[in-house]
C-alpha cells in the first residue's frame, strides 16, 4: 500500500511538473510572441510615420515649385495654384501633427516646419502685393513717359517754326536724353540692377534737366516756356515714378530671398524627420526579425 501510494505521489508529481513545464513554456511563448507583435505594430508605426513624412515633403516641392511659376509668370491662376498647394502642405503637416507620438524631439521638428509655413505664406502674400503695386507704377511711367515724349515732340516743333536753331538743337537734345533715360527704365524691370535705376534718374533727371534749363535762355517764347514748366513737372513725377519703382523691386527681391530661405531651412528640417524614422526603422527591423527568429 505504501509503495503503491509512492508511485502515485510519484506520477502525481511527474504530471505536475509537465504541467508546470507546459505553463512555463506557454508563457514564454506568450510573452515573446507578444514582445514580436510589438515590435511588428511599432515597426509599421514608423513606416507609416515615414510615409507621411514623404507625403509632406511632396506637398511642400509642390509649394516651393508654385512660387517659383508665379515669380516667372505672376498671373491669377499661377497665385491659385499656389494657394491649392500651399493648402494641400498645411494638411499634410496637419496629419503629422496629430500623429506625431511623444517623441519631443520630433514634436519640435514639426513645430518648426508649421511656423516656417506661416512665414513663407506670409512672405508670398507680401510679394503679391507688391507686385500688384509695381504692375500699377509700371503703368503710369509708360503713360508718364508717352505724354513727356509728346510734349518734348511738340517743344522741338514750335522752335522750329521761329528758325531758332540753337533751341531747336537743345529741344532735339532733351528729347534724346528723355528716350535713353526711359530706355534705362525700362531695361531696369528686367535687370533689377542700381546701374540702371541711376541711369534713367541722371539722363532724365540732369541731363535733360539742364538742358531744358539752358533752352529756357535761348527762346523767349511764351510757348515754349509753359511746356518747358510742363516739362520739369512731368519728368520729375516719371523720376519719381522710376524711384518707387526701383524700391519696389529691391523688396520684391528681398522676399523672393526670404522665401527661398525659408524654403530651404523647412526642407531640411523635414529631411532630419525623415531620416530619424529611418534610423529607428532600421535599429527596430534586425531586433523584431530576430526576436520572430527565436519564437
Amino acid at each position: 500500500m505504501f509503495k503503491n501510494m509512492k508511485l502515485g505521489t510519484q506520477l502525481g508529481s511527474g504530471f505536475a511538473a509537465v504541467i508546470l513545464l507546459l505553463v512555463i513554456v506557454s508563457a514564454t511563448a506568450y510573452w515573446g510572441l507578444t514582445g514580436a507583435f510589438d515590435g511588428f505594430t511599432e515597426y509599421r508605426r514608423l513606416a507609416r510615420a515615414n510615409a507621411r513624412v514623404a507625403s509632406l515633403q511632396e506637398t511642400m516641392l509642390s509649394t516651393r515649385l508654385a512660387v517659383r511659376s508665379f515669380i516667372s509668370d505672376p498671373s491669377d491662376q499661377t497665385a491659385q495654384d499656389y494657394r491649392q498647394s500651399f493648402g494641400a502642405m498645411m494638411a499634410a503637416l496637419k496629419e503629422q501633427q496629430e500623429n506625431m507620438g511623444k517623441n519631443q524631439e520630433r514634436l519640435k521638428k514639426v513645430d518648426t516646419i508649421g511656423e516656417q509655413a506661416a512665414k513663407y505664406d506670409a512672405a508670398f502674400a507680401q510679394f503679391v502685393a507688391l507686385h500688384k503695386q509695381q504692375e500699377e507704377v509700371e503703368a503710369r511711367q509708360a503713360e508718364m513717359g508717352v505724354a513727356t515724349r509728346k510734349m518734348v515732340t511738340q517743344m522741338i516743333e514750335v522752335v522750329a517754326k521761329e528758325n531758332n536753331t540753337e533751341a531747336a538743337v537743345l529741344a532735339g537734345q532733351i528729347q534724346e536724353s528723355l528716350m535713353i533715360g526711359r530706355l534705362a527704365a525700362v531695361r531696369l524691370r528686367q535687370s533689377h540692377k542700381a546701374a540702371d535705376f541711376e541711369a534713367a534718374k541722371k539722363e532724365i533727371q540732369v541731363e535733360a534737366g539742364d538742358l531744358a534749363k539752358t533752352l529756357r535762355q535761348k527762346t523767349e517764347n511764351a510757348e515754349v516756356q509753359k511746356l518747358l514748366d510742363q516739362f520739369d513737372k512731368e519728368s520729375n513725377v516719371y523720376v519719381t515714378l522710376v524711384t518707387t519703382l526701383f524700391d519696389l523691386i529691391q523688396k520684391s527681391d528681398a522676399l523672393i530671398a526670404t522665401l527661398k530661405q525659408i524654403g530651404s531651412a523647412v526642407a531640411k528640417v523635414t529631411d532630419e524627420l525623415k531620416t530619424s524614422y529611418v534610423e529607428d526603422q532600421n535599429a527596430l527591423g534586425p531586433q523584431v526579425q530576430q526576436a520572430a527568429l527565436l519564437r
